[in-house]
């Protein structure tokens, strides 16, 4: 399956290094036709992304379009396919790549020579290697956007694209968003199963789950609050460098562990390896704790923390960890979703924000780096192990549910009044619905519970026919959105599951690989 996968990550990966010189160019690489249709020859499919690229570029709405993603995400591809298309319509093109000894004026000097040239269409690829660029994104904006031409531009830097879209470029920038691969994409494009997909969906590339997470993110994040410090962050002055590297490591760990514990912690903010141990020392009494730190140091080390932290308190770490959450989400690394807990016996409801690593592959990466330092540090009789295993696969295809439809209806905008859907995940008690999704416009609600099974049981259908759950989760609905809906006409009940479509007692249930697929 890597091999499929890593036809297009060499594509994208090899097309820096065209047109490159030695010493700082006068004005930046221009990518020609030919070099363009090359480089595609052998891509057969495009993703479905490509549709926004092309609806952009037939409506003028005079903002920059950024192409923002993790390494290995598609982005040079999609921005060369719309190039490509745009020429084939007779349109003016010009492709700019951009290189890491190109400066502001190189870039500058690219942009003036492509309008001047008469170009329509103008883009950018990897603009973030070009210092500074989040200070002066407006003189972009001014000389191609205000002069009529639809300019694209991609960077893998996300963050330093997100500071630019921030006071430089404030409203004047919409986003492509390339890191997750919805599997309908991932079947056309790769051609893998849905089990493949959990497990390697969103990367173009085989590759090592340590540097991945280290030059796609963590580096990306440290230059980038190192080059505009003046932006802003002042909860993390106090980290250097190497600090700030382990803290971005802890937080997307904390993610991994909150989700590869979730059957056995039902209330927590920040788990460490050592309350999840004591959790499963309750359960398992002939369980040691007695090497505890040297699970942590491991761990630590396969990530590639290379500082403790040790010199903070745990409250200023939790700060830390609660920016850079923030932060992760804002590049897309991470999604976020309400876990609303309702507690019956004493009348207590609490909301958390969640989070779920966005990619199903660097999820399923980061998360077998825990079963493989249990394994190794226990031979494999480790009962946390054993219970992470058991559970891990309807745990991913969960996840890359929930993501699935966050990005499907809940959008990306923060704006409340434009919101259609409200997506969340409730326990009762000792009850739990997977996923809650609330149309705000016709006032419906549709429960979800995640199976990885093709068999059906009564079992599955449990929470989806307790009156008093449902009921509880009506109430939750119409509180949560109180200024947009004053009920809930409907209940539809679905469990999702690998068989084949039935209904029984009136909860539907429906294939989850058509329902990925949007075939329903």
């Amino acid at each position: 399956m890597w091999g499929k996968i890593s036809e297009w990550g060499n594509k994208m990966g090899s097309f820096d290094k065209l047109a490159s010189g030695a010493g700082a160019p006068k004005k930046c690489d221009t990518v020609s036709e030919s070099e363009i249709r090359n480089h595609l020859a052998e891509i057969k499919r495009d993703r479905l992304l490509i549709g926004k690229l092309s609806e952009y570029c037939n409506n003028h709405e005079r903002k920059i379009l950024m192409v923002s993603g993790l390494r290995r995400t598609g982005k040079t591809i999609l921005m060369m396919r719309q190039a490509l298309n745009l020429i084939d319509a007779g349109q003016k093109v010009e492709y700019l790549q951009i290189n890491k000894t190109d400066t502001q004026s190189s870039l500058f000097s690219g942009i003036e020579f492509a309008v001047a040239k008469g170009a329509r269409y103008l883009f950018i690829d990897e603009v973030t290697y070009v210092d500074g660029f989040a200070r002066w994104a407006d003189w972009i904006y001014d000389h191609t956007v205000l002069k009529g031409v639809f300019c694209i531009m991609s960077g893998t830097d996300s963050f330093g694209l997100v500071i630019a879209a921030g006071d430089p470029l404030y409203d004047r920038v919409k986003f492509v968003k390339t890191t997750h691969m919805p599997y309908s994409d991932y079947r056309d494009i790769v051609g893998g199963g849905l089990s493949e997909y959990l497990c390697t969906g969103g990367i173009f590339h085989q590759f090592n789950v340590r540097e991945y997470v280290e030059t796609s993110i963590v580096s990306n994040i440290v230059d980038s609050i190192n080059r505009y410090s003046d932006y802003g962050y002042q909860v993390l002055d106090e980290l250097l460098d190497d600090e700030l590297r382990s803290a971005i490591i802890k937080t997307i760990a904390n993610v991994t562990i909150r989700f590869a514990l979730r059957l056995l912690i039902n209330s927590y903010k920040y788990p460490d390896m050592r309350s999840a141990v004591e959790l499963i020392r309750k359960r398992e009494p002939l369980f040691s704790i007695e090497n505890i730190e040297a699970i942590q140091d491991e761990i630590g080390k396969r990530l590639g923390m290379k500082e403790n932290l040790n010199r903070f308190t745990k409250s200023q770490i939790d700060g830390f960890v609660s920016y850079l959450e923030y932060v992760l989400v804002k590049i897309d690394v991470i999604t976020e979703y309400d876990y609303v807990r309702i507690y019956p016996d004493t009348a207590k409801k609490y909301v958390n924000e969640e989070y779920t690593i966005t990619q199903s592959g660097l999820r399923y990466e980061q998360t077998r780096v825990y079963l493989d330092v249990l394994n190794r540090l226990y031979a494999g009789q480790s009962p946390l192990s054993e219970l992470i295993t058991q559970d891990m696969e309807g745990r991913l295809l969960e996840a890359a549910v929930m993501v699935h439809i966050i990005r499907k209806l809940a959008g990306e905008s923060d704006n409340y009044a434009c919101k259609k859907y409200d997506v969340f995940k409730v326990s009762y008690g000792d009850r739990e619905i997977d996923i809650v999704v609330v149309d705000l416009v016709m006032g419906v609600m549709s429960l979800f519970e995640v199976k990885r099974s093709s068999v059906i049981n009564i079992n599955q259908r449990a929470n989806l026919m307790n009156n008093d759950l449902v009921n509880a989760v009506k109430v939750e609905a119409l509180n949560r959105n109180i200024l947009k809906i004053d009920q809930i006409s409907a209940v539809g009940r679905y469990i999702l599951y690998t068989g084949k479509p039935d209904e029984i007692d009136g909860i539907k249930y429906v294939n989850v690989e058509d329902y990925l697929l949007n075939r329903i």
